[in-house]
């Protein structure tokens, strides 16, 4: 299985008798929990000796529409990390998703992918235009361009998503906006993010869908590693 730890990133463990019925380390690494773990090396191999349960997350193994959300948001962690790199940010990002995804609101997916793409430095900035690099002001009526893949002035694109001023002020504060916010965001401020994301990742990220399934047996955080 594959462990999103806070010190050394992504890697990928081997757990020996998980399988069994009674293992305690099959019970200790089930997906979407916060865990701690022990694991020993051979060569290239981690092998998991010890795994607890330290934070579980209940709501994603009883409501489908938030075990389904999880692993949306889950597969772009995947998708674009790789093993062996330290991301403290992005494991922080992910523990926090995985917290308040409820499966009802879009918005949720939706803004946790945009501030991914930020911690990755694949979304665009919402303060400057894409086309000029000046920053907007507060006359420029800004748009979300589709054909160029960031945020240009409506004259540089007459076709782009109009983006209102609250979904733009949003966009200007990803960095430091709970994601927990995105539960009050407006229908339109939630149409618009979801507009942008099924424009952004293709184009910027080569995807073929926006945010693609995943397997629920994928991923497990661990929040304390220690190898031995």
């Amino acid at each position: 299985c594959f462990l999103l730890t806070e010190h050394h990133g992504r890697i990928s463990v081997r757990v020996p008798g998980a399988r069994r019925a009674l293992s305690r380390r099959g019970r200790g690494l089930l997906p979407f929990h916060i865990v701690d773990i022990t694991w020993s090396e051979r060569g290239d191999v981690h092998f998991v000796t010890a795994a607890s349960c330290v934070e579980p997350n209940p709501v994603a193994w009883v409501d489908p529409a938030a075990l389904t959300m999880a692993q949306q948001g889950i597969a772009l962690v995947l998708r674009f990390t790789e093993e062996g790199v330290a991301l403290p940010d992005i494991f922080t990002l992910t523990v926090d998703f995985l917290s308040v995804c409820d499966g009802h609101s879009s918005a949720t997916l939706d803004f946790f992918v945009i501030k991914l793409l930020r911690l990755l430095g694949s979304f665009p900035s919402a303060m400057h235009s894409l086309m000029s690099n000046q920053r907007f002001s507060s006359r420029d009526s800004i748009v979300w361009s589709t054909e160029h893949g960031g945020f240009v002035s409506e004259h540089d694109d007459a076709y782009g998503i109009p983006i209102d001023s609250a979904t733009h002020r949003i966009l200007c504060t990803i960095d430091t906006m709970p994601l927990r916010d995105a539960n009050t965001f407006s229908p339109d401020t939630s149409a618009l993010l979801r507009r942008i994301v099924q424009g952004l990742v293709p184009i910027q990220l080569g995807m073929s869908v926006p945010v693609p399934a995943a397997s629920p047996r994928i991923l497990a955080s661990s929040s304390a590693v220690t190898p031995i």
